[in-house]
């Protein structure tokens, strides 16, 4: 009996207590993830989840860092480093766009749980049950290992809460993280965030124990340069996930010249030691295949800047022209001044007030005028201020066309992974306005933190009591759809697209991104290796007849589409004669000679 009566004294009190928040904790968010994945659940509709999904999996197949996705540019720079003139459209083509830590760790993934990637067919899909496409297992994992590094973020923050200030703080900050709708949506959108946010928050756990090791005189300097070489081989692997996260080291070598009195200038060399030892054999190998650290994302400035507006430089296959203004080399301060102007704007109006996708950001803002008795605490959000300032500026210069268009769940969103960072500060200055209005231990003060939680998590609730979606994120993508056309090609042949990535994930075949140039680009990759086919949807097919297709920025491709609806025209001496009409008008699919006839047999 006395044995009895201390254990369920310890689930009530000590450690059985946090035993059992710990478990509920835990089954409150695999029930939200079920709910999830019952009501939120889509395919992709972010092109770059489909492009780190097609590179996942072609290295689980053993095709190295290969990829399916056809960037004009990108043959452009292998071929200016190899020194040749054909372009290399023959084989596999290693990928010189993508970081490779997110699309390595889902290999990982494929290979352990080998999901069936089989796309259901046209016959199969059945189009009063849109939900069928839940089956496909592919995509489901991918959601599944996002979820997974969202509630290692989540614990990571509930440590790093208890660490810093007490477990009010730690339970409201978690709270307000795993109740921002945003995340959810950003789990299931197969976008690298969630890596992204599990590695910023190991790195502040990391900084801010060597701080305290050194300042308590709790351990040897040789312990606290271990810390601060792991410190650096955390940047590095965040710079692997997200090549502009590089940024951070700066605030980190911030942090640890403000935190350590003695050996400081040692102990930021060993931070930058660590970045180069995770960072520098990735590098080599960029070297080596294209002659550029970074490969085509080095030029992330420049994209949707004056002279390369859109994405019309990763679908340019002659960049250097010195007779047209769209010339790579004349690309200068002016353009990037220009491109910063421009973003400015939306970035400060509309994205950082909705920043987390939570208003407990706002007492984050207000917590700034707070001070800190503890030394590291301030010197912590020091690190995250800095930090969140240089992202900021990262994301108003590297954004592109297609992210301002996107919402916020999108692959250039680089200062959401700094939201539990800053939930814990807004937390904590919530926890000070909590003792102004409730003793410690009343019952109001328990009410109040209930009904706080219940506030930030609103916009969760209402998702999850709201009508189930479709899964079908059409238009544009319809994977069986984009299956079926992709089918009556060989693997060996080459198709144009204007998503390419959707027919590299969901077609499993290599894909050219439709050129910007319908002339010299499109003749010469032609020249070298005939297109079989082309493939326009409802993204070339369905924009604004006047301002965007007959006189937009994209005006050959615009006209090209034009004609071909409105009058059924095409241009003289086209290569691709043949038009599959089923589709028509929402998608166009041009090709050498009717592929669809012998597929139509083979069914029947």
């Amino acid at each position: 009996m006395t044995r009895l009566q201390e254990w369920i004294h310890a689930l009530e009190e000590g450690g059985g207590r946090r035993l059992v928040r710990g478990v509920a904790a835990a089954l409150v968010f695999v029930g939200i993830t079920l709910l999830a994945h019952l009501r939120e659940f889509q395919n992709f509709s972010s092109p770059e989840a489909m492009d780190t999904a097609q590179l996942a999996r072609n290295m689980a197949e053993g095709r190295g860092f290969t990829t399916y996705l056809t960037r004009p540019f990108s043959l452009y720079l292998l071929r200016e480093h190899s020194g040749g003139e054909a372009y290399p459209l023959d084989g596999a083509l290693p990928d010189i766009s993508n970081a490779p830590l997110y699309p390595w760790a889902l290999a990982q993934v494929f290979k352990l749980a080998k999901p069936d990637t089989r796309i259901p067919t046209l016959a199969e899909f059945d189009k009063d049950n849109p939900a069928s496409l839940w089956k496909y297992e592919a995509e489901v994992v991918i959601a599944v290992f996002n979820q997974v590094l969202f509630f290692v973020s989540l614990v990571l923050l509930f440590l790093l809460g208890l660490r810093l200030f007490d477990p009010l703080v730690a339970w409201v900050s978690v709270a307000s993280l795993a109740g921002a709708d945003l995340f959810w949506e950003f789990s299931l959108s197969g976008l690298p965030t969630l890596m992204l946010m599990a590695l910023t928050l190991a790195l502040a756990h990391c900084l801010l124990a060597a701080e305290r090791g050194a300042n308590e005189r709790e351990w040897g300097f040789g312990r606290i340069a271990a810390l601060t070489f792991m410190a650096g081989a955390l940047l590095g692997a965040l710079a692997l996930t997200r090549y502009g996260f590089a940024i951070l080291i700066l605030p980190a070598l911030v942090f640890v010249g403000v935190s350590f009195n003695e050996r400081r200038a040692a102990l930021c060399f060993m931070v930058v030691i660590g970045f180069a030892a995770v960072v520098s054999p990735w590098i080599k190998r960029n070297v080596d295949v294209c002659g550029l650290p970074l490969g085509a994302a080095g030029f992330a400035l420049h994209h949707d800047s004056v002279r390369f507006p859109g994405d019309r430089l990763a679908r340019t296959l002659t960049p250097r022209d010195l007779d047209s203004p769209r010339d790579l080399d004349k690309v200068g301060v002016g353009d990037h001044w220009a491109k910063f102007w421009k973003n400015v704007g939306p970035t400060i109006q509309d994205e950082l007030p909705k920043f987390g996708g939570s208003w407990i950001s706002a007492f984050f803002l207000v917590g700034l005028l707070l001070p800190f008795r503890n030394p590291g605490i301030a010197r912590l959000r020091l690190f995250v201020v800095s930090g969140f300032g240089c992202l900021v500026l990262l994301q108003i210069l590297t954004r592109s066309q297609p992210a301002a268009e996107a919402g916020p769940v999108h692959a250039d969103n680089l200062i959401v992974a700094f939201a539990p960072l800053v939930f814990l500060f807004g937390a904590a200055m919530f926890s000070v306005a909590l003792d102004q209005a409730a003793e410690a231990f009343s019952p109001k003060r328990g009410v109040l933190t209930g009904v706080f939680c219940l506030l930030v998590s609103l916009p969760l609730i209402l998702t999850l009591l709201s009508p189930r979606k479709v899964p079908l994120v059409y238009p544009p993508y319809h994977p069986p759809l984009i299956h079926e056309a992709s089918g009556w090609f060989e693997s060996d042949e080459l198709v144009m697209s204007d998503m390419p990535g959707a027919v590299a994930w969901y077609g499993a075949r290599p894909c050219l991104w439709l050129t910007w140039d319908l002339g010299d680009d499109f003749v010469e990759l032609h020249r070298q290796k005939p297109i079989k086919g082309l493939y326009l949807t409802s993204l070339t097919m369905d924009r604004k007849l006047v301002s965007e297709l007959w006189e937009g920025e994209e005006i050959v491709w615009g006209r090209f589409a034009a004609n071909s609806v409105v009058k059924g025209e095409m241009p003289d001496g086209f290569p691709l004669p043949h038009a599959f009409g089923e589709w028509f008008p929402f998608q166009l699919l041009m090709a050498d000679r009717p592929r669809w006839e012998r597929a139509a047999e083979e069914r029947k």
